[in-house]
């Protein structure tokens, strides 16, 4: 395929020689995520952890409450997630160094100017679910990196209700009913109880900057509309040079049931999805296109091509009517030989899960593919992804305050 070619070719980054001296030294597991924050709460005053239990006792998140004292009396309410999918581990990664950086406590990323950190402090307040899919993350920690769904088979981005509809592939199954996972059932009541003027989404797999609706071919329709398009045009020269709109016009499929529209419909004025890295690289040059052949995008829900999705036993159809017709989409064929690559696949993962090694290097095929397509594999990569989205995040907030204050809608 001339995906694949473009993938092979086309700025694939190398992972070191060892997984342990490299991809561990880069990225957190969700139990060093956890105290890390802990010991951002220690030091820091305007920072507080809770911890939400869902109603079925399956799944506990934490959230980070970031509100400094002073400033303006009225301060802006922000709502973030990352980590939806649990093999979009850059995603966690920059929520982490977010809260790092309003700390002062990150540092990679010295030259984000203090002015802009003290702005955000100064004018906003946050709430930040840094790792949404810690319990099926763990497993990714472990090697599986093509793992996108909850513990329960759930894409928990196809889990809201709104919009909600039962049809979905493997990867994008929406559970039995709309909050039917503990995960959105902790976010949704966040969210109601929050009201946020501002939310944002964090997924990688492709670049783009999104506003709603996810399930629809239409742009939203209201006055924060041109808000909000005009706040993304003018970070994206500067942050991403990528697609810009509505996400199910962009994408080219739709997306029902996502966190994007369910909290744009609570009455948050300002909703977006950012996609923050794609296969080597977190902006493109000015003119480049994406790597992604067609609906790709992993906000979404696409394996780079000849990754098959993981198989899971739920009686749902495979369905793609909103899709192009490209060759990946399709199910992959019954025979008896991919049945025992499935299950030499599946013994040779959980053999990585129960080795104890976090991190394993992905060494050939899916795994590698889809690390590499989800997430940086060198230092590099990954301190300039850091710095280039923590930026973004903290001018996207800056931008839509100021837009706020002085042009209303």
């Amino acid at each position: 395929m001339r995906f694949l070619a473009t993938l092979l070719f086309c700025g694939v980054v190398a992972a070191h020689s060892s997984g342990l001296n490299s991809l561990g030294s880069l990225f957190h597991t969700s139990s060093e995520v956890d105290d890390h924050l802990a010991d951002i709460a220690r030091s820091c005053e305007h920072v507080k952890i809770t911890k939400h239990r869902g109603p079925k006792g399956q799944a506990e998140l934490t959230s980070v409450s970031v509100k400094k004292a002073g400033g303006e009396s009225k301060k802006m309410k922000v709502l973030l997630f990352f980590g939806e999918h649990s093999r979009e581990l850059v995603s966690v990664e920059s929520g982490l160094a977010l809260i790092q950086t309003l700390c002062g406590q990150h540092s990679g990323n010295e030259e984000i100017p203090s002015s802009l950190v003290n702005y955000n402090l100064d004018n906003a307040e946050f709430l930040i679910f840094t790792n949404i899919g810690v319990n099926s993350r763990r497993k990714v920690e472990r090697g599986d990196y093509c793992l996108r769904v909850n513990e329960n088979g759930v894409d928990l981005n196809r889990n809201w209700d709104d919009h909600w509809t039962a049809s979905g592939s493997a990867e994008t199954f929406p559970g039995p009913k709309a909050f039917s996972e503990d995960e959105t059932n902790i976010l949704k009541d966040a969210s109601k109880s929050f009201r946020p003027d501002l939310f944002l989404t964090v997924h990688s797999g492709t670049l783009g900057m999104y506003i709603p609706y996810a399930y629809s071919n239409d742009e939203v329709q209201g006055k924060s509309t041109g808000a909000m398009l005009e706040v993304l045009h003018k970070l994206n020269p500067k942050y991403c040079n990528c697609d810009v709109g509505a996400a199910g016009k962009q994408v080219g499929y739709l997306c029902p049931g996502t966190c994007l529209d369910f909290i744009y419909d609570l009455g948050t004025k300002y909703s977006f999805a950012f996609e923050i890295y794609e296969n080597g690289r977190f902006k493109r040059e000015a003119g480049q296109t994406s790597l992604v052949e067609g609906p790709g995008s992993c906000f979404l829900q696409k394996h780079p091509p000849n990754v098959h999705p993981h198989s899971h036993s739920h009686s749902h159809s495979h369905s793609h009517s909103h899709s192009h017709d490209h060759a990946f989409d399709k199910p992959w064929p019954d025979t008896p030989q991919r049945r025992l690559l499935t299950v030499l696949r599946q013994k040779k993962l959980q053999a990585l899960i129960e080795s104890g090694t976090d991190f394993p290097e992905p060494r050939g095929g899916e795994n590698e593919m889809c690390f590499k397509q989800f997430n940086p594999a060198d230092a590099n990569q990954y301190k300039g992804a850091m710095k280039n989205w923590v930026s973004a995040y903290l001018e996207l907030v800056q931008q839509v305050n100021e837009h706020h204050k002085t042009q209303g809608f």
